[in-house]
């Protein structure tokens, strides 16, 4: 601001003593040397004010990535490579966020009597790699939403309850049907947000990003996988494991 004023002064100075006549080492010297330095005194200024808000944006730009969406994109990788692998298909829309668990069966021996053996069997369920809508959740609360869109907020907050309900509210209520319903919507709602700010701040950030690969493609707010597996690689797999077990 100094630069400017400076600057601004001398050509009101100039303009001043314009009519008197002067010549043109004596105008260089006078005007000319002092309105070059401001000028670039000035135009420093500014390109420093410049690459420092530059500077910062690339740091909350990076930061939303990686606190914000990056975590959520995740999430979502892994339950559709899962999917893709052990050919699982499902209509996406209508499950957009998966609960992957499996049942563990555990027996304890009761001890004997006479001829008769007895046992107790424990069933207890486990999540794969951590994917269902608790896990989801404990996502949503590791997240940065300071740093999340609007949208992002909105939705995260709506998920949040309607989770709550599913899980406390009896099966034959109206907030447990309301809620079972609205939530695939939601959840449809925060795939395509999450999707959509992943690629953005990484086009903001000028990173390299393959929409398409030879592993997947996202085309909307889906994740694709359209990996080739070699069925010849996976035959020769087969039988190699079958041999050892002979």
């Amino acid at each position: 601001m100094e630069s400017l004023r400076k600057l601004i002064e001398l050509g009101i100075k100039y303009l001043e003593q314009s009519t008197n006549p002067v010549s043109g080492f004596d105008w260089i010297i006078q005007y000319g040397l002092p309105i070059i330095q401001t000028i670039v005194l000035v135009g420093g200024a500014i390109a420093g004010l410049y690459k420092y808000y530059s500077t910062k944006n690339k740091e909350v730009n990076e930061k939303i990535l990686r606190e914000v969406y990056a975590p959520l994109f995740q999430y979502l990788i892994k339950q559709e490579l899962f999917c893709f692998v052990n050919r699982f298909e499902r209509d996406i829309e209508k499950t957009p966020i998966l609960e992957l668990v499996r049942e563990k069966r555990t027996y304890k021996g009761l001890g004997t009597s006479e001829n008769n053996y007895g046992y107790e069997v424990n069933f207890t369920t486990e999540t794969i790699l951590n994917l269902d809508r608790k896990e989801f959740l404990k996502v949503l609360d590791n997240v940065n939403i300071g740093l999340a869109s609007k949208e992002l907020f909105t939705l995260l907050s709506m998920y949040q309850v309607l989770i709550y309900i599913e899980d406390k509210y009896n099966e034959t209520t109206d907030g447990y049907l309301n809620s079972t319903i609205m939530k695939v919507d939601v959840e449809n709602a925060l795939r395509a947000e999450i999707i959509r700010g992943y690629n953005y701040y990484h086009k903001k950030l000028g990173l390299k990003t393959l929409e398409t690969s030879k592993f997947y493609k996202i085309k909307g707010d889906k994740i694709i996988f359209t990996y080739e597996i070699d069925e010849d690689k996976k035959n020769e797999s087969l039988n190699e494991i079958m041999e050892r077990s002979r």
